[in-house]
């Protein structure tokens, strides 16, 4: 009977084990592949981040790597796949991350469909404190009758006329909009201690960066599913001022999606794929050349 219960045991972790034929991973740009079957090809979808492709293993075993505005596609005219192993499947070329590649399909050598894990690890939080703590602070609490937020979706305190950072005894200080602190929603009421600015410019001392007291607290969110920052209007059923008691925050009147300016025409040399309003800021080649001032006619530019 014990021989039994061992022989299930071990069957259901070699089955958990290699379960899936492919497993995927992103260092930098290069996506990279470890499979237990040979891949006779490729694709998957991402939102404008992947700009081209090349190298890897796929060009090492003759396939040919396409990538379009939405789609990269890898295949071989010849019929030749790319052995089970490890490695480097492409190189990509753009602004990747693991959250913008997605739907990934592979299919074997005689046709039938791999299984693909997608292995992205932590990912970079939208919002990130660039100040220090300074041992002063204010508690924003976060109800969990918030409508509208999903668990993941990052909260972000700010005070629109922070002290943006600290300046030495003597220096006038710089004020705006300064993130005080940050949370990720669990679905479950939020504490939130910002940080508070220390003024000590009385004492020969300094002005230390962080929110000002009697400035209104203001509240943004960034929903991870869509890859957006959202408008807010905070209903506040106690404080609402930075040196308040506290502030709690009954609901944020989540809005629309905030604008983010910059140049949105792909074919300038500054083209900012994080983008949504176009400011007027793009910026284009000269004739003849390229973004990086190269000569790509082939007369020489200059005439000698």
């Amino acid at each position: 009977m014990a021989n039994k219960y061992y022989t299930i045991f071990f069957y259901i972790i070699f089955s958990t084990l290699f379960s899936q034929d492919i497993i995927l991973s992103l260092d930098g740009n290069n996506l990279n592949y470890n499979s237990n079957a040979n891949i006779a090809g490729f694709q998957f979808s991402h939102n404008g981040c992947v700009t081209g492709a090349s190298g890897g293993d796929a060009t090492a075993n003759g396939f040919v790597v396409s990538a379009s505005g939405t789609t990269l596609l890898g295949f071989s005219f010849t019929g030749s796949v790319i052995p089970a192993g490890q490695g480097v499947l492409v190189e990509l070329s753009g602004n990747v991350s693991g959250d913008c590649i997605s739907d990934f399909i592979f299919s074997s050598s005689n046709g039938s469909a791999l299984d693909v894990v997608f292995e992205t690890g932590p990912s970079e939080p939208y919002y990130n404190l660039a100040i220090n703590s300074t041992g002063e602070s204010h508690l924003v609490i976060l109800q969990d009758s918030i409508e509208g937020l999903d668990v993941g979706d990052e909260i972000g305190i700010f005070d629109t006329e922070g002290v943006l950072s600290t300046v030495d005894a003597g220096q006038s200080a710089e004020y705006g909009e300064v993130l005080v602190g940050t949370a990720v929603w669990t679905g479950d009421q939020l504490s939130i201690a910002t940080i508070m600015s220390i003024d000590l410019s009385d004492f020969a001392g300094p002005i230390v960066a962080g929110a000002v007291e009697g400035n209104g607290v203001a509240v943004k969110v960034y929903d991870v599913s869509e890859g957006v920052e959202l408008t807010t209007s905070p209903i506040f059923t106690s404080g609402g001022e930075f040196g308040d008691l506290f502030t709690i925050v009954s609901d944020l009147g989540l809005g629309e999606v905030v604008d983010i300016p910059g140049c949105t025409d792909e074919e300038a040399c500054n083209y900012d794929l994080e983008a949504t309003q176009d400011d007027g800021s793009c910026e284009y080649a000269a004739d003849n050349f390229d973004c990086d001032g190269n000569c790509i006619i082939d007369v020489d530019c200059f005439g000698e």
